[in-house]
C-alpha cells in the first residue's frame, strides 16, 4: 500500500467537505493534493496508509484510474484533537496514527 493516500479537504465556495482516498492513481501524495487544490479544495489533512487508522470504514481496493470519495457533507468536517486526532465527515471517521 505504498501509494495509498487519504485526504480530508474543504471547498469554501461550495461549503462542502470530503474524505477521499487514492490507491494507485497517484505515485506521490503531493500529486493527489495538487489535483484537489486544482479543483478548488483546501487540504485539511493528508496521510499515507501507515499514518491513519481505518475508523468505521476500511481502505478501498486498488484502482489505478479513479479517486474514491469516502464521505462528503455540507460544512466543515469535525476534527477532534483530544488524544488521537479523529476526523469525521458525514458520520464516517478515521483517526490519525501518532
Amino acid at each position: 500500500m505504498k501509494n495509498y493516500f487519504r485526504i480530508t479537504a474543504y471547498h469554501k465556495k461550495l461549503n462542502i467537505s470530503m474524505i477521499m482516498d487514492s490507491y494507485g492513481k497517484f505515485n506521490e501524495l503531493w500529486e493527489f493534493s495538487a489535483y484537489l487544490v486544482e479543483k478548488g479544495f483546501s487540504i485539511l489533512e493528508v496521510h499515507r496508509a501507515n499514518k491513519f487508522i481505518d475508523g468505521n470504514f476500511t481502505k478501498a481496493s486498488q484502482d489505478n484510474d479513479h479517486v474514491i470519495l469516502r464521505a462528503a457533507q455540507y460544512g466543515m468536517p469535525d476534527i477532534e484533537t483530544n488524544g488521537n486526532k479523529r476526523i469525521t465527515v458525514a458520520n464516517r471517521y478515521y483517526s490519525i496514527n501518532n
